[in-house]
Parts: C-alpha cells; sequence; structure tokens
C-alpha cells in the first residue's frame, strides 16, 4: 500500500498540536493554582490583622491594660488578646492572670475554667506566652484561646478580672449566645 507523506503530516501536526496544548494548559493551570493559594494564606493573615487592629481601637490608648468585649456562639472558640502598654522608661516583663470573685475557678495545666452557676455553664480560657516582654512605650497583645463549653441555649455573660503583673486590672466580658 503506498502512503501519501502529505496526508499523514496532517495528523502528526494535530497530535504534536494537541500535546503542546495540553501541556501549556496544565503549566496555566499549576500558575493559576500557586497563585490562589498564596492569596488565600494572605486573606487570612490579613484578617487576623483587621481583628487585632480592631481590638486595639475598642481599647483606649491612656489604659495600661485593655481587654476587647468577646462574643461567643454556643460551642464555638476563638482568639482574642488582652493588650498591655508598658509606660515604664525601660523595656519590662509583663505577665497576665484572670480571676473573678463570682465564679469558681478550676485550673488544668494552662487552661483555666471558669463555672458560673448550672443555669449558666461555664467557659475554659487558655492563654500563652506567660510573659511577653514590651519595650518603653509600646504595646503587645496576649492571644487567648476562649472556648464556650456546657453554656445552656438562653445565652450567658461572662466578666473576668485580667491583672498584669505590675497590678494594673481591667474586666474582659465573654458574651456567649
Amino acid at each position: 500500500m503506498i502512503w501519501n507523506k502529505k496526508a499523514m503530516e496532517l495528523p502528526l501536526n494535530i497530535i504534536v498540536m494537541i500535546i503542546i496544548g495540553l501541556v501549556l494548559f496544565g503549566l496555566g493551570m499549576s500558575l493559576f493554582g500557586t497563585l490562589t493559594g498564596a492569596g488565600e494564606e494572605q486573606i487570612d493573615e490579613l484578617s487576623a490583622k483587621v481583628e487585632d487592629d480592631l481590638g486595639k481601637i475598642e481599647c483606649n490608648n491612656a489604659e495600661w491594660v485593655c481587654a476587647p468585649t468577646v462574643d461567643l456562639k454556643l460551642g464555638e472558640s476563638t482568639t482574642s488578646h488582652v493588650y498591655v502598654v508598658n509606660r515604664g522608661n525601660s523595656e519590662k516583663e509583663f505577665s497576665i492572670n484572670f480571676s473573678s470573685s463570682s465564679m469558681d475557678l478550676n485550673v488544668t495545666g494552662a487552661k483555666k475554667v471558669f463555672e458560673k452557676d448550672d443555669e449558666c455553664g461555664s467557659i475554659v480560657l487558655a492563654h500563652y506566652p506567660g510573659k511577653i516582654s514590651i519595650e518603653s512605650g509600646a504595646s503587645a497583645g496576649f492571644p487567648v484561646q476562649i472556648f464556650s463549653t456546657r453554656v445552656i441555649e438562653q445565652g450567658c455573660s461572662f466578666t473576668l478580672l485580667v491583672e498584669t503583673s505590675n497590678g494594673e486590672k481591667t474586666p474582659m466580658i465573654i458574651n456567649v449566645e
């Protein structure tokens, strides 16, 4: 059988073009995936920064210590911050402590469980790190993980006292709906 050389070139050119097209499509999709993944990380970082900045806005700059109000839904957890300002003349280490005169406190490791009453239930706090070094005139936020546990359906408010290592105090209000 005699093959026509020009007839053979046409299918080979089509196959080569399809392979080149698939390779370019794959490279384009991987580039798009890389750009999208980097964008999601930046969105998460920006969201955390905005939340931190909003918490600082709620705090008055004249205060040494500030804890913004936290709103949670039943069974949720969130991270909030307690902000401390070093108004001294030199760098200093600060720590914070949570207490309440109206609630029972159970400490297990780094977590503190505050039990309000049978109707309200309890919340769990975990703050870290233990101490933060703050330069003179600067402020820093202590991250606090808050879990709402055993809170009944009607919602409840927990008021805690936050005290810094230099004796400054402020209330921290946690609303659970």
